[in-house]
């Protein structure tokens, strides 16, 4: 299940080339954002790319669906506010039809960046969130370490820290998970990459997420006092 949430969140933004240019998590309290004139125009968090980039006539016109959101905070000015929205076409068979996403990277002329640089496994993943799901919809809110194997060319899977947020949370709560490390590989491999991944839908499948569930986040973090629990049995993640 991990697999599916990650791989169909990643698949959004491309997951192509691996950004290197920080050694911790960007922009933790959303207190900076980029603004893109369009049309149409929308701001991005300083930090991340989002399914706004589905908003372009281009890549199919669909609603914007992550806003810079300045009254429901936890601290600070800012929060980010992710709303679930239909597409009006999917640019990918993989892509799911109803969305709302942030991942941690940037977009720009030579392409779709994700991730950031990291070498340590951090003892928990955590922020602060208010979600209002349409129905039974769930948000989710993922963090994973991984590592380039020069001899398989692909990424093996380090550690991962995975939350899921079910029901009504009117007020900012703090969600924290530890991270899990990858049974096959604990003590022997170290993360040269981490993603954070934020969705306001369930994504599991291409039509199971639902338009117009609402997720603020604010102040997220990676924890770095404690230990990562160890020798867990994950599922291994290839990109």
């Amino acid at each position: 299940m991990i697999k599916k949430i990650l791989l169909t969140a990643l698949s959004v933004v491309a997951l192509g080339v691996m950004n290197v240019d920080a050694q911790a998590l960007p922009n933790t309290g959303f207190e900076s954002w980029v603004h893109t004139s369009g049309p149409p125009a929308y701001d991005d968090p300083t930090g991340y790319a989002t399914a706004n980039i589905l908003s372009s006539t281009f890549a199919g016109g669909s609603p914007v669906s992550v806003f810079k959101e300045t009254s429901i905070v936890h601290s600070g000015s800012d929060a980010m506010k992710i709303v679930s929205v239909k597409l009006n076409s999917s640019p990918s068979p993989q892509i799911p039809d109803t969305i709302g996403l942030a991942v941690t990277g940037s977009i720009s002329g030579s392409g779709i960046k994700t991730g950031f640089a990291y070498t340590s496994i951090p003892s928990a993943f955590q922020f602060y969130a208010e979600y209002t799901p349409n129905g039974s919809d769930t948000a989710w809110a993922v963090s994973y370490l991984s590592h380039f194997n020069t001899i398989t060319h692909l990424r093996d899977t380090v550690a991962i820290a995975l939350i899921r947020i079910a029901g009504t949370v009117s007020s900012y709560t703090l969600y924290t998970t530890p991270f899990i490390i990858h049974s096959g590989i604990p003590g022997t491999e170290t993360p040269d990459t981490c993603v954070v991944a934020f969705s306001s839908t369930n994504m599991r499948t291409v039509h199971s997420g639902r338009p117009g569930s609402i997720l603020y986040v604010d102040d997220a973090n990676l924890n770095t006092t404690g230990v990562a629990e160890n020798a867990q049995a994950i599922p291994s993640v290839s990109i």
